[in-house]
Formats: C-alpha cells, structure tokens, sequence
C-alpha cells in the first residue's frame, strides 16, 4: 500500500519517494513484529531457556544498525536511481542461529518444536538487495559478530558477565 501511495504522489504531485523493504530486524529490545529470530538470542543471553516453532524457519536477518545505515545513505542521496530497494541481510534459518548462539553460550537451552516444516513458509529470506549494496556501496557487518553484540548488549542491560 505504501509503495502505490508513493507511485501515486510521486505522478501526481512529482515528489520524489523512495521506499525500503526491510528485512527482519535484529536487535537487542526488538519486542514487536517477527521476533522469533531475535528471541532465539535474546532469551538465552539472558540465561532463560527459549522454545521455537520450527528449526528450519528462513529468515533475512539485518541489524538494527545495518538498517540505520541504509536508511541514512538512501535519504541522503540526491536521487537515488530506483524508487524502492530491498534491504537484503543474511538468509539464514532459526536453527543457525541457535547454533551460533550456543557457540558463544555453551550452556543456551533452545529447543524446537519441529525440525522441518517452515522453509518453503515464506520466501522473504531471499531478497534481492543487489542494488542498494552497488549503489550505496554498503556492507554489512559478519551476522555472527551481530550475534555477539547482541548477546553482550542483553547481558550488560541484565548486569551478566559479557562473553568473547
């Protein structure tokens, strides 16, 4: 809907609009929307046990500072050459993520419920963001060194020590 209201305004009244497709944001307090993704390092970080419906759910996790960084090169662009880009991030499954969880927390308690089930579910982890990363020139960083810092900022806001 929004992507139409901006075609519209943008023929109409000649406004330049551009959009964004987030993916999946990740983040530290990220409490809203999706959230499995987050929880699945959230929960753990905080020394809590943490139960998700499928291991194989996909998911193109970005985080939150990656985003920040998108939407402030596109907005400080001129004329950015497509009126929509996607953010991309990395396409990795619930069950990835556990596993880097559990490389820096040994001890984390992640179960699912199933294995398999989820994968064909939604097709929103292969995003194209080509475009914006040529464009903008942007990289991101390692998503397991997002973990980490995800893990770390849980801790430090729960007064637990921080981990390597």
């Amino acid at each position: 809907m929004n992507e139409w209201q901006a075609l519209d305004y943008a023929e109409k009244y000649g406004m330049c609009i551009t959009g964004i497709r987030c993916a999946y944001v990740t983040g530290p307090d990220k409490v809203r929307g999706t959230v499995d993704h987050v929880r699945c390092i959230t929960e753990p970080a905080r020394g809590h046990a943490v139960t998700l419906p499928f291991k194989d759910a996909m998911v193109c996790a970005i985080h939150i500072d990656d985003m920040a960084e998108v939407f402030a090169r596109v907005l400080m662009a001129d004329k950015p050459a497509h009126r929509v880009y996607n953010s991309g991030g990395a396409s990795i499954s619930l069950g990835e993520i556990a596993d880097i969880v559990r490389a820096y927390l040994p001890d984390a308690t992640i179960r699912f419920q199933q294995e398999h089930g989820a994968k064909e579910q939604n097709a929103t982890y292969l995003l194209d963001n080509r475009r914006l990363l040529s464009e903008f020139a942007i990289t991101y960083r390692p998503f397991r060194e997002r973990v980490l810092e995800i893990i770390n900022d849980v801790r430090r806001e729960a007064g637990l020590p921080l981990v390597d």
